[in-house]
């Protein structure tokens, strides 16, 4: 069994655990939706996070599916856009 590393209750009534990880991710983004209380722990603004999104060749936070915070980078996940 791994030592429990890390233990944060969030505004949103969601916690997060993580167990013997020394590459904690951060889900700050899902669902097209800030997740404000992971932004306010890695000590980024949403502006920030706009413009993370931004260079990544993304419009808006909307188009995000799940982004995290990993190892200091930002990774995104786009929804899947169907052709017309």
């Amino acid at each position: 069994m791994s030592a429990l590393s890390y233990l944060r209750y969030a505004h949103s009534s969601q916690i997060l655990v993580v167990f013997g990880d020394d590459s904690i991710k951060y889900p700050i983004i899902y669902d097209g939706q800030i997740n404000v209380d992971v932004l306010e722990m890695i000590d980024k603004t949403e502006d920030w996070l706009n413009d993370q999104v931004k260079v990544q060749g993304y419009q808006h936070i909307g188009d995000i599916f799940i982004g995290e915070f990993i190892d200091g980078e930002v990774r995104l996940v786009a929804y899947h856009k169907t052709q017309s």
